[in-house]
This record gives C-alpha cells, sequence and structure tokens, in this order.
C-alpha cells in the first residue's frame, strides 16, 4: 500500500548528506544481494525491517573487482493498498460509459526498470489482475469486450523525488501509474514509437502516490550501528564477485555518485486524462513532463579513508 509520510512536508536537508563515516566490506555485505532480482531484492529489504508495504530502493551492481559501481538500477517492491478502478472509456475511446476497469497491483515488483532509468518498462496486462464490468456483470467474454473496442493495455511507472523528502519522514518517491491502449511489445516498437521511451512520454494517468525509499540509513537507523556514510538511505548491493575474493570495500564516493545521479534524473510524467489527449500528444511528438519535486544533492563528500574488511 502507499504509505502518507506526514502532512508538513519538509524541505530536504542536506545536512542528511554530510556525514564521512567509512563503511567496512561486511557492512556492505549486511546489504548485499545474491542479484538484482525482484526476490534477491526483497529478501535484503525485509532482513532491514521492511513490512512490505509499497517502497522503492536503489539497487547498485558491482565491477567484477568489486571496486566500485558498474551499473545502478531503481527497483520497487510490495502491494498497493485496495483496487485501481478507471473508466474503460478514458483508455478505449469505443468503450461504453458505464464499463469499468479494475486492476490490482499487489506487487509493484512487475514494473521493472531498466539501467539507469526512473520509469519502468511497459508492463503488459498479464503482469496483473484485471477484470472489466459493467454495471454488475463482469465481461468475461473477449468478444464483448471487442465490441466496446477494448483491446490489450500496458502500465508504465515514472518516479522522481517527492517534496516529502527530508529529515523527518527520510527520503520519498512521488510514483505515477500509467495506463497506455496498446500493448506493452507495441508501446516497445522503437520504429513505430521512437520516443516511448523516454521518462516524458505521455501517458493517462491510473494513479498515483509516495513510496519510501528503503533501507533507511544515518544516524538514527539501526543498520550499520547507525554510521552515517553520507546519504539517509542504503542501496542493495549485487557483488561483481564473492566478497572473500574482494580486496576490499567498494569505493564509497563512487557508490554515493551513482545513486545520486540515479535519483537526480526522474521527474512528473505527462498524465493525461484519457486516450484522445494522449494520442494528439503522441502525434505532434509533444514530450512535456515537469521536474521532480525535490533535488537530491550530489555525493558531498568521501570519506578520509576507506574502513578495513571488518566492521561493526
Amino acid at each position: 500500500m502507499f504509505q502518507k509520510p506526514g502532512a508538513d512536508m519538509p524541505d530536504i536537508d542536506r545536512q542528511l548528506f554530510k556525514g564521512k563515516e567509512p563503511l567496512s566490506q561486511e557492512d556492505w555485505e549486511k546489504v548485499s544481494a545474491a542479484d538484482w532480482s525482484a526476490r534477491s531484492l526483497a529478501e535484503v529489504l525485509e532482513k532491514n525491517g521492511w513490512e512490505k508495504k509499497a517502497a522503492a530502493t536503489v539497487a547498485v551492481r558491482l565491477k567484477p573487482d568489486n571496486s566500485g559501481p558498474e551499473a545502478v538500477k531503481l527497483a520497487l517492491a510490495g502491494s498497493w493498498d485496495g483496487q485501481v478502478k478507471i473508466q474503460a472509456k478514458r483508455v478505449f475511446e469505443g468503450a461504453d460509459e458505464d464499463t469499468v476497469l479494475e486492476i490490482e497491483l499487489r506487487d509493484m515488483a512487475v514494473f521493472r526498470c531498466a539501467e539507469n532509468a526512473m520509469a519502468s518498462n511497459y508492463t503488459p496486462q498479464e503482469a496483473v489482475k484485471y477484470r472489466y464490468v459493467q454495471g454488475e456483470k463482469e465481461l468475461t467474454d473477449e468478444e464483448d469486450r471487442m465490441q466496446q473496442g477494448i483491446g490489450d493495455f500496458a502500465l508504465r511507472v515514472v518516479a522522481g523525488l517527492s517534496k516529502a523528502c527530508g529529515a523527518k519522514y527520510g527520503v520519498w518517491l512521488q510514483v505515477t501509474v500509467l495506463i497506455f491502449h496498446l500493448s506493452a511489445d507495441n508501446m516497445a516498437d522503437a520504429e513505430t514509437w521512437p520516443l516511448a521511451d523516454c521518462l516524458a512520454w505521455p501517458g493517462i494517468k491510473l494513479a498515483e502516490g509516495q513510496v519510501p525509499v528503503l533501507p533507511v540509513a544515518g544516524k538514527k537507523a539501526p543498520l550499520w550501528g547507525g554510521r552515517d556514510w553520507g546519504a539517509p538511505i542504503a542501496p542493495i548491493i549485487v557483488p561483481g564477485a564473492p566478497w572473500e575474493a574482494a580486496p576490499g570495500p567498494p569505493a564509497q564516493k563512487e557508490i554515493l555518485t551513482a545513486c545520486a545521479q540515479l535519483l537526480n534524473s526522474g521527474g512528473m510524467p505527462d498524465a493525461c486524462a484519457n486516450a484522445g489527449t494522449m494520442m494528439k500528444k503522441w502525434e505532434r511528438g509533444s514530450l512535456s513532463s515537469r521536474p521532480a519535486e525535490k533535488s537530491w544533492p550530489a555525493a558531498m563528500a568521501a570519506p578520509a579513508q576507506q574502513a578495513t574488511k571488518k566492521g561493526n
């Protein structure tokens, strides 16, 4: 489910990013995943107190010698509370006025992001549980749906730093779920839609809300004994080699920079009311997303030295 950080939305506090305490290899092992599959990332989140509500995390894959980051990506996890409903006519213009599309988003991990992207790939309708309802009748017959011009749909998530970010509530993302009147394969066709992989590509707004970025780190967090490594969150690390084969902990400043660059690349999508408005923007090649509500400071300082292999 989406959580509420609170009514008061303080500005992000730059003091949260000034920590210089070095982390050991053993510290990084506490947030280490076997790979960056949804299951592996969820296991690390659970070990660090995640309650399976909708959340985001930054996953960093290390170089083959574990010396620093090789790739970074955003991952979503957890359950969106309740059912999302939208008038089918907003997606498929030929649908009857009283036909409603109901979608359950029980696992946000179905939205998979590419490397260095704050937007997911196009997610096929088969990845979620859905149904069409007209009055009290469920439209189970494909022919009935086809008569209303209802076809396949695709979903996509776009995220950016939320105005909720701050010392009081931590780091949050504003997440928008978009729906499209074409299949995921169709939307991913670069020849037909060469700009569709852009974060600003228009879609129909299905839902929006805020999710925390986890695990939490810093002076008040239990992770790493409260050591302040330079950010209020910790990334999940995917080693490039077994830790015992590594010469020492990865370059801390490089990991901070990778997290900052990813989180600063997000934004608010061009969320349209219906397919008609969306298609007009597609035809014009109109891209008009808004910047994220907050800016993540660049990695502000590297630790004076790397720690030894042993940590607290």
